[in-house]
């Protein structure tokens, strides 16, 4: 597995950046990086956005546990289609999350289908 750009102990470069009034900060640690996601969030104003950490209901609801972040994009393809996403969806308003629809390559049918769930009243934030 390749060393990730960066870690908890980058935690300065975060809080420079925090001072900048960003809407988010996308995926700044490894995908698998739930516990040091939560202790960076913990020290930042600015939302952390899961993103490649997003990747099923299993992770979200550990993302939600090491309160990792507040921010969650949803990748209809990613997780596994439109049924799954809208699970996702429900889950991460639960925990009060905001989302928002990410997008992969993708082909007219999948591209249709990210801007079917995009329109969706519990997503908050713009792709």
């Amino acid at each position: 597995m390749p060393t990730p750009a960066y870690s908890i102990a980058d935690a300065g470069v975060f809080r420079e950046l925090d001072a900048q009034g960003l809407m988010m900060i996308e995926q700044p640690l490894a995908r698998e990086a739930h516990a040091e996601a939560g202790e960076l969030q913990r020290q930042l104003h600015t939302p952390l956005c899961a993103d490649e950490s997003a990747e099923s209901i299993e992770a979200l609801a550990s993302l939600i546990e090491h309160d990792a972040a507040r921010i969650i994009n949803i990748k209809v393809q990613r997780v596994g289609g439109l049924s799954e996403a809208r699970l996702m969806l429900a889950v991460a308003r639960a925990a009060g999350l905001e989302c928002w629809v990410g997008t992969m390559p993708e082909l007219g049918v999948a591209s249709a289908q990210g801007l079917h769930f995009a329109t969706l009243r519990r997503i908050h934030l713009p792709d």
